[in-house]
C-alpha cells in the first residue's frame, strides 16, 4: 500500500513534466519540418543550463547573480505592497468611512494591468531598479487588501456573537476573533498577489532596462539570437514561482486553516 501511494505521488509530480517535454520536442520537430525554424529542443536548453551552472556567464553575470537580482526586486516590492495592503485593509476594516473612501480605489487599482504602471513608475521614481520595485508593490497591494477585507467581512456572525457573550472588548474581538478568522482569505490574497507581482517583475525587467535580472536576459537573448538562454530563464522563473507558491504559501495556508479549526481533519 505504501509503495502504491509513493508511486501515485511520484506520478503526480513527474507526469506534467514528461508531458511538457514531449509536447516541446514535438513542437521543435514540427517547426523545423514545416517552417524550417530551429526551435530550441529540451536537450539543447538542458545543456545550456548545465553550462551556466558550471560558471559560464550569461550577458556579463552568472546565472545565480541574474536570479538573485530578480528575487531581490520581487521581494522588496512584494513586502512593500503587502505591508501597505495590510495597513489599508485594517483601516478599512476598522472604519466604515475609510472603507467607503479607500476600498473602491483599491478595486480600481486591481483592474489596471501591471505594465500599465510603467509611465507612472518612471515619472515617480525614475528609470532603474526602483521602477520594478514600485510596479511590483502596486501589483501586490490590491489582492492583499481585498483578501483581508473580504475575509473580515466574511467572518460568521456566530463567531461575533460568541465573542460578545464572552465579554470581549471590541479590540480583543477584532484581533482574537475576526482577524484570525480572516487569515485564510488574507493568505489567498497574498497568493494572488504573488502571481501578479512575479509576472510584473519579469516584464518590468524586460521593458525598463535594469541591466541584470531574468527578464533582462530574456530580452537580450532576442537580440543575440540566444534562445536557449531565454528558455533557461523561463524555466527558472516557472520553478521559482512554483516553489514559492506551493511549498511556501500552500503550506502556510494549510497550517493556518488547521490552526484555527476551519478544516475537518
Amino acid at each position: 500500500m505504501l509503495n502504491r501511494c509513493q508511486f501515485i505521488k511520484t506520478y503526480k509530480i513527474l507526469s506534467p513534466f514528461f508531458v511538457i517535454v514531449i509536447l516541446w520536442k514535438c513542437l521543435s520537430w514540427l517547426l523545423l519540418l514545416l517552417k524550417g525554424v530551429i526551435f530550441p529542443a529540451p536537450e539543447d536548453v538542458v545543456l545550456e543550463f548545465v553550462r551556466y551552472l558550471q560558471g559560464t556567464p550569461i550577458f556579463g553575470h552568472s546565472l545565480a547573480a541574474q536570479i538573485w537580482a530578480t528575487i531581490q526586486r520581487w521581494l522588496l516590492g512584494y513586502l512593500l505592497g503587502s505591508l501597505t495592503g495590510l495597513v489599508v485593509g485594517l483601516l478599512c476594516a476598522i472604519s466604515e468611512w475609510l472603507a467607503m473612501a479607500l476600498y473602491p480605489v483599491v478595486l480600481m487599482l486591481q483592474m489596471v494591468p501591471g505594465l500599465a504602471w510603467i509611465p507612472v513608475a518612471i515619472l515617480v521614481v525614475g528609470i532603474g531598479p526602483e521602477t520594478s520595485i514600485f510596479m511590483i508593490a502596486l501589483a501586490t497591494l490590491p489582492p492583499v487588501t481585498i483578501g483581508l477585507m473580504e475575509g473580515i467581512r466574511g467572518v460568521p456572525p456566530e463567531y461575533i456573537y460568541v465573542s460578545r457573550m464572552s465579554g470581549d472588548t471590541a479590540f480583543r474581538r477584532f484581533f482574537m476573533t475576526q482577524l484570525p478568522s480572516a487569515l485564510p482569505s488574507f493568505i489567498t490574497g497574498m497568493r494572488l498577489a504573488l502571481a501578479n507581482s512575479w509576472r510584473v517583475v519579469v516584464a518590468a525587467e524586460m521593458v525598463v532596462g535594469t541591466g541584470v535580472g531574468l527578464g533582462y536576459v530574456i530580452l537580450q537573448s532576442r537580440w543575440d539570437m540566444n534562445y536557449e538562454a531565454a528558455f533557461v530563464c523561463i524555466g527558472v522563473i516557472v520553478f521559482l514561482g512554483i516553489v514559492i507558491e506551493r511549498w511556501g504559501f500552500g503550506r502556510l495556508e494549510k497550517y493556518t486553516v488547521k490552526r484555527w479549526g476551519m478544516l475537518n481533519e
